[in-house]
């Protein structure tokens, strides 16, 4: 429904003389498609929006669609592309004349790329901040701080520190079951995080729970081969395949595996993760022919994209 009327309004827009009413037009339907990871029309789409904004010098919206952009690139494992989309909208909303509560949005997608390339001192910093920026402009009850709550939490969980982690958890859950509209995105990152929390606890019986709920939700609402359902599809095959259960593992890794291929993302941080738990189900269960393929793949990816990852501080806005 809502890529529908985003068309009509585009359409309405084309008619119009405004080109930044057109950008506009054009960035929202692109940030649908996103949604839908439907992402080089979407990639198309926040391009053209961006060409029309830098042409009218007009910033309003610039900080969005380059918000898009860094998300886009990110997924597709384009990180220094990622990191310079990020900075400019940050630097773009940061101009506004009177502090806005988007750059809490802007800092939250900041956070999950230090986090994906597992720079968690960054990611840390990035979350905490994205906390501040919106409880500043929006107040500290709302339901949309439940995802920077966390992701936060979500940092905290790879570094085993349970205790910060748990309250922002239990917080999280508490602003959307006090939520009129409950978001059920919301909901699904923080049993994915939760469930990730209590696989590295040990408590795979009550991982598996929370990590099957989120798998479902996130299947339900994104599609099967959306960056966020394989992420926990991935998660809750390593719980299985902990709790013994490898043939429902195998399963789950091989569906992400494909899903990677079919999208064009087999050269990404999250594609190698999945690469090598299928490896090291193999090695379980006595298959080690079928591992060494895998591993040495998961190595070649990991290898470019850290190389990618060391020359950052090269990288400049892209045009």
């Amino acid at each position: 429904d809502a890529e529908r009327y985003h068309r009509l309004a585009v359409d309405l827009a084309e008619q119009s003389a405004d080109s930044v009413e057109l950008a506009e037009a054009i960035g929202e339907l692109g940030g649908i498609l996103l949604a839908r990871w439907r992402v080089e029309e979407s990639k198309e789409l926040c391009l053209k929006s961006l060409a029309l904004l830098r042409d009218s010098k007009n910033n309003r919206y610039l900080p969005v669609v380059l918000n898009n952009l860094g998300v886009i690139s990110m997924h597709r494992g384009d990180y220094a592309h990622s990191e310079a989309y990020f900075k400019e909208s940050l630097r773009s909303v940061r101009a506004f004349p009177r502090p806005d509560a988007y750059e809490a949005r802007v800092l939250n997608n900041f956070g999950a790329f230090y986090y994906r390339i597992q720079d968690l001192g960054n990611a840390e910093k990035a979350f905490k901040k994205a906390i501040s920026v919106f409880e500043k402009e929006r107040g500290p009850d709302r339901a949309e701080l439940a995802p920077f709550l966390s992701n936060l939490g979500g940092v905290y969980v790879l570094r085993k520190k349970w205790e910060l982690a748990m309250p922002l958890f239990d917080r999280a859950l508490l602003l959307l079951q006090n939520s009129t509209q409950p978001d059920r995105l919301s909901l699904a990152a923080v049993l994915d995080n939760q469930g990730m929390m209590h696989r590295l606890r040990k408590n795979l019986v009550e991982a598996e729970k929370s990590l099957r709920k989120a798998h479902d939700l996130r299947l339900a609402l994104l599609g099967p081969e959306n960056p966020l359902v394989l992420v926990t599809e991935v998660k809750l095959a390593g719980t299985l395949r902990d709790l013994g259960r490898y043939e429902e593992a195998e399963l789950l890794y091989t569906a992400a595996l494909t899903a990677y291929e079919k999208t064009s993302r087999l050269h990404t941080i999250d594609a190698a993760t999945t690469l090598e738990e299928l490896a090291h189900l193999f090695r379980q269960t006595s298959r080690e022919k079928n591992a060494d393929p895998l591993e040495a793949k998961a190595r070649a990816i990991r290898f470019e994209l850290e190389q990618t990852v060391s020359a950052r501080g090269l990288s400049q806005s892209p045009r």
